[in-house]
């Protein structure tokens, strides 16, 4: 896995992003809905990255050539996991069946909360947090560190602070204060693994659409299976794609070289 080339950011918008970034969960403190989303593309991503950081989507990973293959690899993972459903359902005495919505004919209710994630939300959290501040904070701690290291400590940072924006939404989704703590340990343990997914691949839309998934995996066929379990078997997919995304990409600019 090699390093990218990132651009930085002009003074004062990394900051600007953060304390953007802690408006839009405070207002979603006080105010839960989209009013906290239309903060974080308005303010965090318009004014802090895009406006005073003058970063475009290229710098921020979003490239036009990257979006087929994009695609292709969100397609890929999506696959992987009905099968894994299918497979691995005996092993935990399921059977794999058409989830219920579409059993019933709801469509849109079964793809609506994926497009709100890839339009609205994890678009918005993967733009900020590992297509801006990841790389930012890195180009910082690079003056002062070995890169393997800057980027270490800058995945940590950056998913620490992913995961204490999530504590409002996980209080209003019901979590209590005993089962916080397990929860917050398993949002580091996501932006770890999406940072990684973006740094194998260079392609934010990969980190996005995995994102996605996670939040609204929208599998004609589910089994109820082990949360437990489940994830491991859903990072391992997707590092697994992620791993052949690179082979190709690499064989590609080989070929073409």
């Amino acid at each position: 896995m090699e390093i990218p080339e990132f651009k930085p950011a002009r003074t004062g918008a990394l900051a600007l992003a953060i304390l953007a970034s802690l408006a839009a969960t405070a207002v979603f403190c006080l105010r839960p809905g989209i009013l906290s989303i239309l903060i974080t593309w308005c303010f965090t991503i318009g004014l802090a990255i895009a406006g005073l950081g003058r970063q475009r989507p290229g710098d921020l990973g979003l490239r036009a050539a990257g979006i087929v293959p994009g695609i292709a690899y969100g397609a890929l993972y999506w696959l992987s996991l009905q099968a894994a459903v299918i497979v691995t359902a005996p092993w935990f005495g399921k059977r794999a069946g058409l989830d219920p919505q579409l059993a019933a004919g709801a469509w849109l209710a079964f793809a609506g909360p994926l497009l709100d994630q890839l339009i609205f939300f994890a678009s918005a959290e993967e733009i900020v947090h590992r297509g801006f501040l990841l790389p930012q904070i890195y180009l910082r701690l690079r003056a002062h560190l070995t890169p393997r290291t800057a980027l270490t400590v800058a995945t940590l940072f950056g998913s620490a602070f992913f995961s204490l924006l999530h504590i409002p939404h996980r209080l209003l989704e019901g979590v209590s204060e005993r089962e916080l703590p397990l929860q917050l340990l398993l949002l580091v343990a996501a932006g770890v693994f999406l940072c990684t997914i973006y740094m194998l691949t260079g392609n934010l839309l990969c980190a996005v659409l995995i994102h996605a998934l996670s939040n609204f995996p929208t599998l004609p066929f589910d089994a109820g299976l082990p949360w437990q379990p489940w994830l491991v078997i859903k990072y391992a997919l997707a590092l697994l794609a992620a791993g052949v995304y690179a082979l190709w990409f690499h064989r590609r600019t080989r070929d073409s070289s």
